[in-house]
């Protein structure tokens, strides 16, 4: 009931919260562990994120994981179902260093744009220009466009669940922009 209350959640979040909290329960079940959320500790907790640690998970995907109990738990706590948040002293982890980008070549794009369908050939050729996401360009529209400007306008985005394809707003103010074109 608690995902079906968060009406700020995509639809991919909704499911990947869905799936990170039956593995957070799937883990206190098989340590023997009582689940009741009274009795979930912050040593709990803890032991979680170490087993994932231990599993190689990507650090992406452990402060998804982190994410998802901290709304869950402070939905618990908000809602008078636990009387301590286990999840107040836990930190997202440090992302790694990331390995520095090299953009493709001019021609590298040519012969990638080359491989689409003609129709497609501008999305690829957007994306070089501009660094827009595929997202992003699936989300423009013409009066995003201002040609006596020469600017583009960013404010929504194309994004899929399943089979379905709908508009989008993007996730944080700085990735709302106006880029020259």
């Amino acid at each position: 009931s608690y995902l079906n209350l968060q009406k700020r959640f995509s639809p991919l979040t909704t499911k990947n919260y869905a799936v990170d909290l039956k593995q957070f329960f799937n883990f206190l079940n098989q340590e023997v562990y009582d689940s009741r959320l009274s009795e979930i500790s912050y040593q709990h907790v803890r032991s979680f994120i170490a087993s994932l640690i231990d599993k190689k998970k990507s650090t992406v995907s452990v402060n998804r994981k982190i994410s998802c109990l901290k709304s869950f738990f402070k939905y618990a706590l908000k809602n008078n179902l636990i009387s301590n948040n286990p999840m107040q002293k836990i930190k997202r982890k440090k992302p790694k260093q990331e390995k520095r980008i090299v953009p493709l070549s001019f021609e590298t794009v040519q012969k990638l744009a080359a491989g689409f369908a003609p129709r497609w050939e501008v999305v690829v050729w957007i994306g070089f220009y501009t660094g827009l996401r595929p997202s992003e360009i699936l989300g423009l529209t013409w009066d995003r466009l201002d040609f006596e400007e020469s600017t583009i306008t960013v404010d929504r985005q194309l994004s899929r669940f399943s089979d379905q394809v709908f508009e989008k707003h993007l996730k944080t103010a700085k990735t709302y922009r106006t880029i020259p074109f």
